[in-house]
């Protein structure tokens, strides 16, 4: 769980970095600050921006289920052929359903955890730390309660242990490893009543808490997480109240989205003209309307305005916004700090969702073919990702296969691996000059 934990830090911390952090404009290096989309649209399937924040939570979920699955099966062959009879003894459908539920809930508990980390050194030392306490003070607190007599299926003195998951585990494995030294078979028939019906409640207390835990980490990373759209802790009161509000005032979700942007001088994007634009403005917004086969990027009209937070109202980003980069173009989008340049791009990346506002790239539509635009388009984010444990060869690697860039990747390898050769070279030939 604890090396679980620390991947999943760096994982996040990787995500956080190449959505930008808080307050960071996500910007090519450059001082004053402005961005530039440099070959905005590539034709390649080899750049692919970061994939969304609920899609990567249930691709890593997938992961590293598959990975504990696999390395229980392994463990199950191996005490098999030992003869151990902890696995030999019960009945196998109930030891596999023991192990997918605790599979979940640590897979629970160990997302809700990295969303308190930042630092993966921190992650390691502070779990290794919390396991070894929890095992020692746990097997010690939880046997005291299943060798004495007097509190048989009293469920009790076991309340105050139960929120923990991994004291959950040690409970359900202790009655395991007791039922195979006294070769007291579990099965299906007598579940709910396998020592004092503790297993069954174990088994419960993980289904429950892998629920709970994943509506927190869900919470927590809304609220708390670095890198993301950090809001109110207590959003859900303000969206429950703006739901209510639309609901009463019986308008659909056009009128509803009017009606909060004319408050704040954001008017209806509209494909005819501006008394107030200037002549430049007009000239680029008709050419971004007009279209046309050349254009790789097309944006009209994108509105984007952030739901009030406590007191602070409403925050326009981005207003009424049109542009278009033309093929094998280099554009620059130049603007002071909260001009919007960074959101727009998350517009663009998929990141944000514009609040009005359409756009195009390389022939798609933002709304419906993000996917599709993801295979054509790169995103080179402010600051840079690197490790300290990492040489420029792995770093490159990584990012290669993060990217299903195969060709480069085995450069890097090949790199890699002529500088393990020259580095044993140098070795070898200081040993024959100090002999």
């Amino acid at each position: 769980m604890t090396n679980l934990i620390t991947q999943h830090t760096h994982i996040r911390n990787l995500q956080s970095d190449q959505n930008g952090r808080p307050g960071a404009p996500q910007t090519c290096r450059s001082d004053p600050p402005e961005l530039t989309l440099c070959n905005a649209v590539q034709p390649t399937h080899q750049r692919h921006p970061p994939p969304s924040p609920g899609s990567l939570q249930a691709v890593l979920w997938a992961f590293y289920l598959a990975q504990y699955m696999a390395m229980i099966l392994v463990l199950w062959v191996a005490a098999a052929a030992t003869g151990l009879r902890t696995f030999t003894l019960h009945d196998p459908g109930v030891l596999l359903l023991f192990f997918f539920l605790w599979g979940q809930c640590m897979l629970a508990f160990s997302f809700m955890l990295t969303t308190f980390f930042t630092s993966p050194r921190t992650a390691t030392v502070v779990l290794l730390l919390v396991t070894v306490l929890s095992v020692q003070a746990g097997t010690t607190l939880l046997l005291q309660n299943i060798l004495n007599p007097d509190i048989g299926d009293d469920e009790t003195p076991y309340l105050p242990y139960m929120w923990f998951p991994p004291l959950v585990l040690l409970r359900a494995l202790l009655w395991l490893i007791y039922g195979a030294a006294f070769k007291s078979k579990l099965e299906w028939s007598n579940l709910t009543t396998y020592g004092n019906s503790g297993f069954f409640r174990s088994l419960c207390y993980m289904a429950a808490e892998t629920v709970v835990m994943a509506g927190l980490t869900w919470y927590l990373e809304i609220v708390l997480v670095p890198g993301g759209n950090n809001r109110h802790p207590l959003f859900c009161v303000d969206d429950l109240k703006s739901w209510f509000a639309r609901r009463a005032a019986g308008n659909d979700a056009e009128t509803t989205k009017e009606t909060e942007l004319a408050p704040m001088g954001v008017s209806k994007a509209v494909s005819g003209g501006r008394d107030d634009e200037a002549a430049d403005v007009k000239a680029e917004r008709e050419r971004a309307e007009a279209g046309g086969g050349n254009q790789a990027v097309r944006v009209l009209n994108f509105h984007k305005v952030f739901p009030a937070s406590g007191a602070n109202p409403p925050k326009v980003a981005v207003r009424d916004l049109s542009f278009a980069v033309n093929k094998n173009e280099c554009f620059g989008l130049l603007g002071h700090n909260g001009a919007g340049k960074s959101t727009t791009i998350n517009m663009l990346c998929g990141l944000f969702k514009p609040t009005s506002g359409k756009a195009h790239v390389a022939g798609f539509d933002l709304s419906t073919d993000m996917a599709s635009i993801h295979e054509q388009m790169g995103v080179c984010p402010q600051h840079d990702v690197l490790w300290d444990d990492l040489t420029a060869a792995e770093h490159l690697t990584f990012y290669a296969r993060l990217r299903k860039v195969t060709k480069i990747a085995q450069h890097a390898r090949n790199a890699q691996e002529k500088d393990a050769r020259q580095q044993h070279h140098q070795q070898h030939q200081q040993q024959l000059i100090m002999t």
